[in-house]
């Protein structure tokens, strides 16, 4: 059993860096889809959800980003970055700052 887990996590840390370069080369489709493919058998992967809140941020699209961000910092409070880049990534929003102004 313990053999079975190492492999599927290094399929997932191969997936993850695939994905990851991926996206920092402007490719976000590709990048969601190895994400979401990886989540479809790691439902609870917090870097697959992290991978993806930055994804739907680079889109523009804040309240999904900040939905997936929340739900990787509730599935690994360890990870210093996941706990603070949702806040950072609505604080770079100029439609955020925008709606914030509104108030």
């Amino acid at each position: 059993m313990n053999a079975r887990m190492n492999e599927d996590q290094g399929l997932n840390t191969a997936t993850l860096e695939r994905a990851a370069a991926l996206r920092q080369t402007g490719q976000h489709d590709q990048a969601e889809a190895l994400c979401r493919q990886l989540l479809q058998t790691s439902p609870n992967c917090a870097p697959a959800w992290h991978l993806l809140g930055l994804i739907s941020s680079d889109a523009g699209n804040l309240s999904a980003a900040i939905a997936m961000l929340d739900k990787a910092t509730a599935l690994d409070t360890t990870q210093p970055a996941y706990s603070t880049t949702p806040s950072t990534t609505a604080g770079s929003s100029k439609s955020f700052r925008h709606s914030m102004n509104a108030i």
